[in-house]
């Protein structure tokens, strides 16, 4: 039986009916970088040596004196090396190592910083309205970045306090929210009705796309502009992701519920989460410490 020649083209079609379109423009990337470093040389005949040899390269950035790409990025590149191979059915990657990312405190904002983000946009502005309602979106519910921009508005029910939208994965699931937050919405709709040009929840101010969808791009610089008046030192969407986690957590919401409130299906990923939790709230601690317990007693 004659074997089947799966080429670079049948590998992407594979993977964008299993990926995100984040993750395959990620993959392509990479594997379009491996032809580069290999020019004139069949990519699907390259052996474990000449991979090993790549990753290495990938390590230590071109041009950066001392500085090397981290694991995570490195992981990325093992991932897509691994991918690629094992789909045309060669094993020159089955060894590669894959390192493991350190695990690093992510920014996530105290209940105070939140407040200040909030409070940092003017209410009583078109604009600020709508910055408020999609600040408080983000806090209530978690929603990503790109699912903040694609919420429509037939998926948001006012009166339930619920909200639909298309998952990382390519699910719909949805996301409730506080009265407080409802409100918000509310005055913000008010105001978009007049402007919006599209579907979507949450439109632009921008003079060229005025009433058009927000992009993720527009959003971080929306984002950056808030954080700035709030006195931050950065701020960014996913910023409230974390925040949800973290706040819900030290509201006391059990782990179960705000892992199927934030829709992570893995509880790993929410614990991943809250990892700012293991850097306690003084205010939380001041209450049981050894010290000043032992000289309340002594006096």
């Amino acid at each position: 039986m004659a074997t089947i020649k799966r080429s670079k083209t049948d590998w992407l079609n594979w993977i964008t009916g299993e990926k995100s379109s984040k993750t395959v423009e990620s993959y392509a990337w990479q594997i379009a970088n491996l032809a580069r470093e290999f020019p004139g040389r069949d990519i699907s005949r390259l052996k474990e040596r000449d991979l090993l040899a790549f990753v290495a390269a990938r390590r230590k950035r071109a041009g950066m004196k001392d500085e090397q790409l981290s694991d995570s990025a490195i992981k990325a590149t093992v991932n897509a090396l691994r991918s690629f191979y094992k789909f045309i059915g060669s094993t020159a990657s089955d060894y590669l190592p894959m390192p493991t990312p350190k695990t690093r405190l992510q920014r996530t904002l105290t209940f105070e910083q939140s407040l200040a983000v909030l409070s940092a946009n003017d209410s009583s502005t078109p604009i600020g309205k709508r910055n408020v309602a999609l600040l408080s979106v983000g806090l209530d519910t978690g929603l990503r970045a790109s699912e903040i921009c694609r919420l429509e508005m037939t998926k948001v029910d006012l009166h339930q306090r619920v909200l639909y939208v298309v998952v990382k994965g390519g699910n719909e699931e949805p996301g409730l929210f506080s009265l407080e937050t409802a409100n918000y919405l509310s005055a913000w709709f008010a105001e978009r009705e007049r402007i919006a040009q599209c579907n979507r929840a949450f439109v632009s101010f921008e003079l060229h796309c005025t009433g058009q969808p927000l992009t993720t791009a527009g959003l971080r610089c929306l984002f950056r502009r808030i954080g700035e008046k709030a006195g931050l030192d950065a701020f960014s969407p996913h910023d409230l992701r974390r925040t949800f986690a973290t706040l819900q957590t030290r509201l006391g919401a059990p782990s179960r519920q705000s892992q199927v409130w934030g829709r992570w299906h893995d509880l790993k990923l929410f614990e991943r989460y809250t990892q700012a939790l293991i850097v306690p709230d003084i205010a939380e601690y001041d209450p049981y410490s050894v010290v000043s317990g032992v000289l309340r007693r002594g006096s």
